[in-house]
């Protein structure tokens, strides 16, 4: 918590240190959140950026090449392990409620549009890894904080499942290359009932910034 200003957010958020003062604050909020509601303390952070596409609309899935960028809107979690297989989340904003689940080999799914479901979806689609590299598979505690807007087409669903998934194995101590997990999480992600391609996943994990990523499929 120390770590955290406005100054060291700049590589994540851009020069503007009004806008990172609003960012320094969601930090703070996720962490007092945990807090209140797991009585958990020194949170550790990750966070996954939402995108726009430059060119190549709905190409990914057939194999053709994008070019997104990373924007700095994105989804925050502050984090701790547990030491059981059971997954608690809470929200900042309002109107989403509380989750938990255990990772087991069979989670089922909550309703249809529910948030909980893309936490649950980074889960599933890596727990087979997880599994193999590790004997004891450990859950977490989070408080969520979302600035990529639901439904506005910056991919906020697929923000939500690469910080998740990221939590889930930083938790377990289990390393994937960027590019082995955005094709994990392309596949994973279908969970959820949707079929999309790759490129969210690609461009949340793999942007850089200031720059775009041409993605080529084939």
């Amino acid at each position: 918590m120390k770590s955290l200003s406005t100054e060291n957010l700049q590589k994540y958020y851009g020069e503007d240190l009004d806008f990172n003062a609003l960012q320094l604050e969601r930090y703070l909020k996720a962490a007092a959140l945990l807090k209140s509601k797991f009585g958990s303390e020194k949170p550790s952070f990750f966070r996954a950026p939402g995108r726009v596409n430059l060119i190549g609309e709905h190409t990914d899935y057939n194999g053709y090449p994008v070019m997104p960028m990373a924007i700095n809107r994105d989804t925050l979690f502050a984090v701790t392990p547990r030491k059981d297989n059971q997954v608690k989340i809470a929200n900042t904003i309002s109107g989403f409620a509380d989750r938990d689940f255990f990772i087991q080999d069979t989670i089922e799914h909550y309703p249809t549009g529910d948030w909980g479901n893309y936490v649950k979806a980074a889960v599933v689609g890596l727990l087979p890894i997880v599994k193999k590299k590790t004997d004891n598979v450990v859950g977490f505690e989070a408080a969520v904080s979302g600035t990529v807007p639901p439904a506005g087409g910056l991919s906020s669903s697929s923000a939500l499942v690469v910080a998740s998934a990221l939590v889930f194995l930083w938790v377990n101590k289990v390393e994937l290359s960027k590019i082995e997990l955005a094709d994990i999480l392309a596949k994973a992600e279908r969970y959820v009932g949707t079929e999309g391609g790759g490129m969210d996943q690609a461009i949340s994990l793999m942007g850089e910034y200031r720059k775009a990523l041409k993605i080529n499929f084939f």
